[in-house]
C-alpha cells in the first residue's frame, strides 16, 4: 500500500472493476484525456469489464510511501490554450503535480530540486526533450536531483505535460 496518481491519455467511457477476495464491484466514471486522479493505492486483484468500444490508455504512478497530508481527488484537464504556463494542481510532503503547457513553437525549462527527482509525462504529443528526443503521448522523462531539461514544442498546437516532483524517499521495507 502506498499512494498513486492515475493519468488518462484518451477520452474513455465508464469501466467496471470486479474485485477478487472480498467481492465488490466499482464502476469508474468516464474520463477525459489529460485528466488524472490521486489517492491511496491499495493492493487488489480485479477483472475489468469494458462494455464500450475502445480502450482506456492510462498510466499509474505508485509511491511506496504515505503522505502526512493526504490529497485525494480528480483533476480535470483544462482547455488547451496556446500559451506557455505552469500550475501546481496538487501537493503534499510526498509529491507535487504541476500541469505544464507549452505554446506552439515555444520551449520551457523543467528543473528537479537540488535533493529530489522529477518525472515528466507527456499528456499530448509534440514534446521534444533534451537532444531532440521526442516524447509521444504517455511517454515519460526522469530528471535526476539537481538536473534540468529544456522541453520544446515544435508543433502547431499547444502541448501539455505533467511534472511530478518526488519529494519523499520510499518507505522502509
Amino acid at each position: 500500500p502506498g499512494y498513486m496518481i492515475h493519468l488518462y491519455f484518451n477520452d474513455a467511457q465508464p469501466i467496471v472493476f470486479e474485485h477478487d477476495g472480498s467481492p465488490y464491484t466499482i464502476t469508474r466514471q468516464a474520463v477525459t484525456a489529460r485528466s488524472y486522479r490521486v489517492g491511496p493505492a491499495t493492493p487488489e486483484t480485479h477483472t475489468v469489464v469494458n462494455s464500450y468500444p475502445g480502450a482506456t490508455d492510462f498510466m499509474r504512478i505508485e509511491f511506496k510511501a504515505h503522505p502526512s497530508i493526504v490529497p485525494r481527488g480528480r483533476y480535470h484537464a483544462p482547455p488547451l490554450v496556446n500559451e506557455t504556463s505552469s500550475k501546481e494542481e496538487v501537493g503534499s510532503d510526498l509529491f507535487t503535480a504541476t500541469r505544464v503547457t507549452v505554446a506552439s513553437g515555444q520551449s520551457t525549462e523543467i528543473a528537479a530540486g537540488a535533493s529530489h527527482p522529477v518525472i515528466v509525462i507527456a499528456l499530448t504529443d509534440g514534446a521534444v526533450a533534451g537532444a531532440g528526443t521526442t516524447l509521444a503521448l504517455g511517454q515519460e522523462r526522469f530528471i535526476s536531483p539537481g538536473g534540468k531539461e529544456t522541453i520544446q514544442n515544435k508543433g502547431s498546437t499547444p502541448m501539455q505535460l505533467l511534472k511530478v516532483d518526488i519529494l519523499a524517499k520510499p518507505a522502509a521495507k
